[in-house]
């Protein structure tokens, strides 16, 4: 759940909004404002001109804010269509020649992919200087998860370890059934606190790279997942969880055919 917006910044968005799609309305609306403002302030043109001042001034603020506001949403899908656009066909070509590739060639194609999936997801975070992107593989025995690929924030990720509270709860992200995980302020968490999941971050997406097997059972194998993280509460939004939940279905591909 996410922590409620400030309800002025809301209230100004939504005056703006409006006022930004009837413009018409809203001069008229000026004009009948300040005609009332004049009339219960006195009809005098100082009544008259301090009424207009202000209501001018709130539609004018409310206007500013919104453009501000739509200007930063557009940037940043800017962004993530970037990522998209530049990103997504490399890894895919490198995806399509992996199978053909020896078993220690394709483990090394994945750590390029991994490398290059981390760095692709952190050129969206471009102006914020705290966001790390991890990618995270699990080991071969299946007990420990450890970062393979990281771009971003320089302390070091440490691994998740099976039988720990911190490694059994990072564990469990990988078998939820959403595509990606989301938690905007760790320390309210509204199902508990992710005990030891933080640490230098507050605010973390999670992508399991995971796929379907092939046997009977279409039981969900997993590899590994990414990870967004920030001390930041307010750095990372839901709608980059679905990004790389993609990037996440690619490298999952990809590890099944690494591990072949």
């Amino acid at each position: 759940m996410h922590k409620p917006d400030n309800p002025a910044k809301v209230a100004l968005v939504w005056a703006g909004y409006y006022c930004h799609r009837f413009e018409w309305v809203t001069v008229t609306g000026l004009l009948v404002g300040v005609t009332v403002f004049g009339f219960l302030l006195g009809t005098d043109f100082w009544g008259l001109g301090i009424g207009g001042i202000a209501l001018a001034g709130g539609v004018q603020a409310a206007y500013s804010y919104f453009d501000s506001y739509w200007k930063q949403q557009e940037d940043e899908t800017a962004a993530r269509e970037s990522i998209m656009d530049d990103c997504l066909i490399p890894l895919i070509e490198t995806l399509h020649d992996i199978p053909s590739q020896a078993k220690d060639e394709r483990k090394n194609s994945v750590r390029v992919m991994s490398q290059q999936a981390a760095g692709a997801l952190k050129s969206a975070f471009s102006n914020l200087q705290d966001v790390r992107v991890v990618v995270f593989e699990i080991s071969d025995d299946g007990q420990t998860m450890s970062w393979a690929a990281r771009q971003g924030r320089g302390d070091k990720p440490l691994p998740f370890e099976r039988g720990t509270v911190r490694g059994d709860r990072a564990f469990s992200l990988l078998s939820d059934a959403n595509n990606f995980t989301f938690e905007p302020d760790i320390e309210n968490a509204e199902d508990g606190p992710y005990i030891g999941l933080g640490g230098s971050y507050n605010t973390f997406i999670s992508a399991p790279i995971r796929r379907r097997s092939d046997d009977e059972t279409g039981r969900a194998v997993a590899y590994g997942m990414i990870s967004i993280d920030s001390p930041n509460t307010g750095d990372l939004d839901v709608r980059d969880g679905s990004t790389a939940a993609v990037f996440a279905s690619i490298l999952a591909v990809a590890y099944a055919e690494a591990t072949r």
